[in-house]
């Protein structure tokens, strides 16, 4: 998207990441203004997690205030679509990548999100897989980022005795 002004453009992109403006009901997340060198005095937008069958005539109706419209809204070209079970492979090449790791797929989630859970053999490569992973953007996800998260598992045995 672009502004002519940062101003407009800070204030279009903190809606976004704010939750203030969604794309058709989904959160989308935004970049920081930046000054477009191709066009003087314009400031771009880039958008992420905007979903393949997107135009850009939803994402203009979806800043709600005409003063913040962008004046022009350019779309990428929607990168390969995979299923759940191409991306649970690429997904688990990341962290193998890492470390020897479980790696066990969760059922569907709401809103086209899967959740998985890594396990890996030493902590130490848990905590470096979330460094590394954590909200960052990811091809495969045309832009969309994976969320990481450290969580301690803890296993014991307790003995029970039965006296009758």
């Amino acid at each position: 998207m672009n502004f002519k002004e940062e101003k407009i453009a800070r204030r279009v992109s903190d809606k976004f990441n704010n939750n203030t403006y969604t794309n058709r009901g989904h959160t989308v997340s935004a970049e920081r203004p930046r000054l477009n060198t191709s066009e003087p005095g314009q400031w771009t937008v880039m958008l992420r997690n905007v979903e393949g069958k997107v135009k850009g005539k939803h994402i203009r109706r979806s800043i709600r205030h005409e003063h913040e419209k962008p004046n022009h809204i350019e779309m990428s070209p929607a990168l390969e679509s995979f299923d759940n079970s191409e991306i649970s492979t690429f997904v688990e090449s990341l962290f193998t990548g890492i470390g020897p790791v479980r790696f066990e797929l969760g059922p569907p989630l709401k809103r086209r999100r899967v959740q998985a859970v890594a396990r890996f053999e030493e902590d130490s490569d848990a905590r470096e897989a979330v460094q590394k992973l954590h909200d960052q953007p990811q091809d495969f996800l045309n832009g969309g980022r994976l969320t990481v998260q450290l969580a301690n598992l803890a296993k014991f045995k307790i003995r029970l005795r039965y006296t009758t």
